[in-house]
């Protein structure tokens, strides 16, 4: 089996029901191990909530990003973060993705869900680079991971 680590960003105003329905189809080609809660990031002119799921797949690491790239909306976006120790620096998929060691809430939310992972370049846990990442004050916590959990879970096991 193959762990995946994947950054769920919206800007819709209701993240909660967008960040579920994701979910529902990510299940469509993989096992949801663990969700984030949500967090909100203010900037100047937009709002976007993030969540981190840990994912387990057979699925090859191109097959998972196709269908990550199939589940983009225009206002909920996909980010393939990790994928097992996958090292690949390619534009159009960089492996472990930068955003995992430089922006505050995806290290928050994937800390969350995958404290214990090695990053296979810096060489430290992502709980360990989460401590180090310069925090961001315009990050604030907004639903509670297992209010999205606990919904996907029913709906996986009535399939």
């Amino acid at each position: 089996m193959n762990a995946c680590l994947i950054g769920i960003f919206t800007e819709s105003i209701l993240a909660e029901d967008e960040i579920k329905k994701i979910i529902a189809g990510v299940q469509g080609f993989s096992d949801v191990v663990s969700v984030s809660s949500i967090y909100k990031k203010k900037d100047l002119r937009l709002q976007q909530f993030w969540s981190v799921i840990k994912v387990e797949s057979a699925l090859s690491l191109n097959v998972v990003a196709e269908n990550l790239s199939g589940l983009n909306q225009t206002e909920s976006h996909l980010v393939l973060l990790a994928f097992n120790n996958e090292v690949q620096m390619d534009p159009s998929l960089t492996l472990p993705h930068p955003l995992l060691s430089e922006e505050f809430i995806v290290g928050l939310c994937s800390s969350e869900v995958w404290g214990q992972y090695q990053h296979p370049i810096l060489n430290k846990t992502l709980f360990e680079i989460y401590q180090t990442i310069d925090r961001h004050q315009g990050v604030e916590f907004h639903v509670q991971s297992n209010k999205l959990f606990e919904t996907s879970r029913r709906r996986s096991s009535t399939n």
